[in-house]
């Protein structure tokens, strides 16, 4: 049950955020469902630390995850994004939302500073600390509990990052699943997630600001 509280507290959020025009629904949307989440462990007499929100115990294994995401992220979009979008006829990825960002200091400032708080933070403590976890209960526990719970927290990551268009969604449900596994590989600690994720994002913000990444 808390994972469905917490999927509709998201999608609910993010649908009348659209509705409304309420400037940065994503955003919205994160925030609520870690509300949420946060009040349902906080009933369980449960804190995110015991999901995975804790120091590692090994700093050096937790670079290397963060170095082996990336270079799953750079296979996944050689081997499976991209030929999937040419054989498909996907447009490029619709940043359309960062126009205003390309040369504008306050801009960037301002996406890094959500970069690290929604996306970074929020999304890994929401998807992967949560929702995984709290789907593997719902299903009863088990090596199948796991899996299903794996999948279907990467497709709500990947529905989640729609806006982007059909190769941004593909993209975001791949690495979803990428961090997800991780997350469970590595002892089910967000650190090395929270990290990736946020220097991935800050990186691509960065270029866009710098023009090397083209705004369509």
């Amino acid at each position: 049950m808390d994972a469905g509280i917490v999927a509709a507290a998201f999608a609910v959020t993010l649908v009348l955020a659209r509705m409304f025009g309420v400037p940065g629904p994503g955003t919205w949307a994160v925030l609520c469902a870690l509300a949420v989440a946060t009040w349902r462990l906080h009933s369980a007499g449960m804190r995110w630390d015991e999901l995975g929100m804790r120091r590692p115990e090994s700093w050096a294994i937790a670079l290397a995850w963060v170095a082996a995401l990336y270079a799953a992220a750079a296979l996944t979009k050689i081997l499976i994004i991209d030929p999937l979008a040419k054989a498909l006829a996907w447009p490029p990825i619709n940043l359309s939302r960062f126009a205003r960002l390309p040369g504008n200091a306050g801009f960037l400032a301002g996406g890094l500073f959500l970069v690290w708080v929604q996306a970074a933070f929020g999304e890994e403590l929401v998807f992967r600390g949560f929702l995984l976890t709290r789907l593997e209960l719902l299903l009863g526990g088990g090596l199948g509990a796991t899996a299903i719970a794996l999948v279907g927290q990467a497709l709500l990551f990947g529905a989640g990052h729609w806006y982007l268009g059909p190769r941004g969604t593909m993209t975001a449900g791949i690495t979803g699943l990428i961090l997800g596994a991780v997350y469970l590989c590595d002892g089910r600690n967000l650190v090395p997630l929270i990290s990736a994720h946020g220097l991935a994002d800050s990186l691509a913000l960065i270029a866009i600001y710098a023009r090397i990444a083209r705004v369509t």
